[in-house]
C-alpha cells in the first residue's frame, strides 16, 4: 500500500476514531478490495487503537477536528499525483447508512469497479431542503449562515457553476460517504484540498463560527463540538457539487436504479457468500437484496427534533 495507488481500479478510504473494528477489513480483504485507514489519534480516538496487523494500511491523523472530512482531505492532498481510478470515501461504520445494509460492505462497493460515473453518493439517505441547512436544528443554522456563501464559491470554483449564487434548494446524500474518480478529484488543483485540510488540522481558522476558531483538539471529542463539526457538515452537502454534479441530485430510489446498481448486479450479490455476516433466517440461495432508499424532503421550518417531513417513508 506504500507504493503508488494509481494502478487500483477502486480503493476504499476509511476514516476511524475509536469505533469497534468489527468485520470491516475482513470483508474488504475477502472481496479483494484494497483499502487505507485514516486513523485519528487524538483524545478519545486513541482509546481503541488499530491492531498491529493493520499497520500497513494505516495513516495517522494527529487531530480529531472536522469529523470524517479531515481524513478525506488528507488523502486527496497526499495522494493527488497517484490517485486510483476510483476512490470510495467512508467513515467507519458506514454500512448502516448504505442501500444494501446487512449484505456486507463490499456489496455496496463492488459495482464501482466498472462504474463510469465520476461521482457516486453511497448513502441510502437523500435529503432535500432549503440551502444551506436543510433539516438541521435551529441552534446550528447561525453557524451555517456564517460560512455557506464562501464554501459555495470555493466548491464551484473553476467549474460550470462558478460565479453563480448558491441554490435555493439542494438534494444531497447524507452521512459523508461517496466515491469520486481521479478525473473529478483532479478537476481542482491540489492546493484546493490542501487549503481545506489546513482548516481541519488546526493550521488555519475554521469558517462556520463567529470569531477565531483555530483550536486544536477539544479535550473530550471535537466531533461533538459545534466549532469543529459544522464546516464538515457543509462539505457533506457539497461533495457532489465539488466533484461536478448538479446541486439537485436524483432521489434515492431513482439513484439506486440509474447510478448505483446496474442490471444483474443485485442478483449476483444475492448469490455470493457474505464474509463475516450472519445469514438472515429467511435468506435462500436465490435471495436478491432489495436496496433501501430513504428520500426526505424537509420544509424550511423543520429540523431533526420536530421530524417535520413532507415525505419520509423508507422505499424499496
Amino acid at each position: 500500500v506504500k507504493t503508488t495507488l494509481s494502478h487500483h481500479r477502486l480503493l476504499i478510504v476509511l476514516v476511524r476514531c475509536n469505533e469497534p473494528l468489527g468485520h470491516v477489513t475482513q470483508q474488504l480483504r475477502a472481496a479483494a478490495l484494497p483499502y487505507l485507514i485514516y486513523q485519528k489519534v487524538a483524545g478519545i480516538c486513541n482509546s481503541r487503537p488499530l491492531p498491529p496487523a493493520e499497520a500497513a494500511h494505516a495513516r495517522m491523523i494527529p487531530f480529531n477536528l472536522g469529523r470524517e472530512c479531515i481524513g478525506y482531505l488528507q488523502f486527496m492532498s497526499e495522494q493527488y499525483n497517484s490517485l486510483p481510478r476510483m476512490t470510495a470515501f467512508l467513515q467507519w461504520g458506514a454500512e448502516m447508512h448504505m442501500p444494501l445494509r446487512g449484505h456486507g460492505l463490499p456489496s455496496n462497493l463492488l459495482f464501482l469497479l466498472n462504474s463510469t460515473k465520476g461521482y457516486v453518493g453511497l448513502s441510502k439517505n437523500s435529503f432535500e431542503g432549503a440551502w444551506p441547512a436543510p433539516c438541521e436544528p435551529q441552534a446550528m443554522r447561525a453557524a451555517f449562515a456564517s460560512c455557506h456563501h464562501r464554501y459555495w464559491r470555493e466548491a464551484v470554483s473553476g467549474g460550470e457553476l462558478a460565479g453563480q449564487p448558491p441554490p435555493a434548494t439542494i438534494r444531497f446524500y447524507a452521512n459523508g460517504i461517496f466515491a469520486a474518480s481521479s478525473e473529478r478529484i483532479r478537476a481542482h488543483p491540489r492546493s484546493f484540498y490542501s487549503r481545506l485540510l489546513a482548516r481541519f488540522s488546526g493550521a488555519t481558522a475554521l469558517r462556520c463560527v463567529d470569531g477565531g476558531s483555530n483550536r486544536a483538539f477539544h479535550p473530550v471529542n471535537a466531533s461533538g463540538v459545534l466549532k469543529a463539526e459544522v464546516d464538515c457538515l457543509v462539505l457533506e452537502k457539497l461533495w457532489h457539487v465539488i466533484f461536478g454534479e448538479e446541486p439537485l441530485l436524483p432521489n434515492a430510489t431513482a439513484y439506486n436504479r440509474e447510478v448505483r446498481f446496474p442490471p444483474g448486479y443485485l442478483e449476483q450479490i444475492g448469490r455470493q457468500p457474505r464474509q463475516g455476516i450472519r445469514t438472515p433466517r429467511r435468506a435462500t440461495a436465490h435471495h436478491h437484496p432489495a436496496p433501501l432508499a430513504s428520500h426526505q424532503t424537509c420544509a424550511p421550518e423543520c429540523d431533526w427534533a420536530r421530524r417535520c417531513w413532507k415525505a419520509s417513508p423508507i422505499l424499496h
